[in-house]
């Protein structure tokens, strides 16, 4: 017998949700649907940068800001939102599970964009990212510069970044402010000039700055002054991290990374150092307890102070600059009080002629780069610079032929740095050509080593032929700049070296060019040199023609180991040249 059914009329959806709520409402919880709404109402999009980083662009105000999803600041936005919904404080797992939801949806659904740290450069036009609270942006291009309420560009903040001053209606010259506070040399500027006014141009490998002197020489103070000019922050200078892990990710988090009382910087560091100049990527475990990597890749400006030059290793100091700075005089010095103070009157004014800088060297860089047949290692930056220094105000190729003379000399830094390298450049002074097995030669340089009383019992000193080998491999290129050739080749039984000294070829090939005579004041004349001071081989000519005795009455410095006598040398060169023609 079947029994009757009551007569109750099952409730809709909509009456169950109704219902739902009123209940919620009661029990004072929220229902989730709700708190999803006023989340998203203020999320703009979800996308991933190229390392796969998850990001979300948010609505704050009147303005939009970026955050990667699994920071702090998206974080508190999470937790902002929920409790204005439900006037209660949610718990962390509450918060976790938002965060990886929208984790999720961006690596899944978000599309992937490149997010950058103060700088961007997008189809020639550059873009600042002002780090003030509107998020506005100014952008440089040929056709002016503008500040931006709604960037196109996607930039990231950390914490200690600070909001960039700048006054748009200052002018180039205004540039030279920073002589107020910098005491560099006249010949220095030439350098700084550009390198300074270049810092904001972010996708080019760029030399890394050693300000290196004595104590009270402001060493320090002048990099946080320049650091300040176009990426200020609350830590103006930072100390080396002694894990290379962590370094990493310190150098990650500063666009412009500047280094206090650095010296003698390890092989492995110095090598990372120069990854980080010519752009990298880096990855470490995300936690101990899986297998996930973090990304970094990391193309970084880097800046270092100390007494003595921050590393020794060729390969760093061929992508370095250097400003050698004296102790100040006591009736000069000033208090760090003051100092800050007369520069936060002109900091404005040297931004804003960057900007101006950057300008007008976008508009002339690609002509300046074919009118250059020559270029050092560090390409882009002397282009850039080349560039630049026009702009300011200097002759065509003065700051080349400046570049490279620093180039040169830190190239004998290195070598001098290098106990083997020291003595075959001395055993090669007298021979144009030698040719012998690695034991041989380990052999002849024992001796020359011992005469100049180098330690041979040195960890540095190599103990066996092998080693003799890998030593000469790491300043190969450093001795091809001093025309020292190594070449090796085997004659079936043994392994032969093959050292060629190339000077007096070069010496030949310069005298020898259709070239206008340059005068020097150091008793040299009627001496041809090349027209092309940006030529790297005219340079080096001028500043090698000493390791060969026989063309000693030729040469343009006595010093080849004393290189501010060939600075001068090659001062003179130009300093000439510039006040008979409209260039070198």
């Amino acid at each position: 017998m079947k029994m009757p059914k009551d007569n109750i009329k099952e409730p809709t959806k909509k009456e169950l949700a109704a219902a739902t709520k009123e209940l919620a409402a009661d029990a004072g919880i929220e229902p989730e649907n709700q708190v999803v709404e006023s989340i998203e109402k203020d999320i703009l999009e979800l996308f991933k940068d190229k390392d796969g980083v998850p990001y979300a662009i948010i609505k704050i105000n009147s303005h939009k800001e970026n955050w990667p999803i699994r920071s702090r600041n998206f974080s508190n936005f999470i937790t902002k939102q929920i409790y204005e919904n439900s006037d209660k404080a949610p718990t962390k797992d509450k918060i976790n599970s938002y965060i990886s939801l929208y984790s999720a949806k961006a690596l899944f659904e978000g599309e992937t964009r490149t997010v950058y740290l103060r700088a961007a450069k997008v189809d020639g036009d550059i873009y600042v990212d002002i780090c003030n609270k509107e998020w506005e942006v100014v952008k440089i291009s040929e056709q002016g510069i503008k500040i931006l309420k709604d960037s196109p560009v996607k930039f990231r903040r950390f914490q200690h970044m600070k909001e960039l001053k700048f006054n748009l209606d200052s002018n180039i010259q205004d540039i030279n402010l920073l002589w107020k506070y910098i005491s560099a040399t006249e010949e220095d500027k030439i350098i700084l000039r550009p390198h300074i006014s270049l810092l904001l141009i972010p996708d080019i490998p760029y030399a890394m700055l050693i300000a290196f002197g004595p104590q009270g020489a402001g060493k320090t103070f002048a990099e946080k002054l320049i650091r300040m000019t176009a990426d200020p922050s609350s830590l103006k200078i930072l100390s080396l991290a002694k894990n290379q892990t962590e370094l990493i990710q310190q150098i990650s988090h500063h666009y412009l990374p500047f280094f206090d009382n650095i010296t003698n910087l390890s092989k492995s560091y110095s090598d990372l150092f120069c990854r980080v100049t010519t752009g990298e990527g880096f990855s470490k475990r995300e936690l101990f307890t899986d297998d996930e990597d973090i990304i970094y890749n990391i193309i970084r400006k880097v800046g270092f102070t100390g007494i003595n030059l921050a590393g020794e290793e060729p390969d760093f100091l061929d992508r370095s600059v250097t400003l050698h700075l004296s102790r100040i005089k006591k009736e000069n010095r000033m208090t760090e009080k003051n100092l800050y103070k007369s520069f936060g009157e002109d900091q404005p004014k040297i931004t804003g002629a960057i900007f101006k800088i950057i300008q007008e060297t976008i508009k002339t860089v690609s002509t300046v780069e074919k009118e250059i047949k020559s270029l050092p290692r560090m390409a882009d930056y002397a282009v850039w610079c080349e560039a630049a220094s026009r702009v300011i105000g200097e002759k065509p190729r003065v700051f080349l032929t400046r570049y490279f003379t620093k180039i040169t000399n830190l190239n004998r830094e290195a070598l001098e740095a290098n106990t083997v390298s020291l003595a075959l450049l001395e055993y090669m002074n007298n021979e144009s050509e030698w040719s012998g097995t690695p034991s041989e030669l380990l052999k002849e340089l024992v001796v020359i080593a011992e005469s100049l009383k180098i330690d041979t019992k040195q960890k540095e000193w190599p103990k066996a032929p092998q080693s003799l080998t890998r030593k000469l491999n790491e300043v190969k290129t450093n001795l091809e700049d001093e025309n020292i050739e190594i070449e090796y080749d085997h004659d079936g039984n043994k392994r032969i070296i093959k050292i060629m000294n190339n000077s007096v070829n070069s010496v030949n090939s310069v005298i020898e060019e259709d070239i206008p005579t340059i005068k020097m004041t150091n008793g040299i004349k009627d001496n041809s040199v090349s027209k092309d001071v940006d030529s790297v081989n005219s340079v080096r000519d001028l500043t090698v023609l000493t390791i060969n005795n026989a063309i000693k009455n030729n040469t343009v410095s006595e010093g080849i180991t004393h290189k501010n006598d060939s600075d001068n040398a090659i001062n003179d060169i130009y300093k000439n040249e510039i006040e008979k023609t409209d260039g070198i």
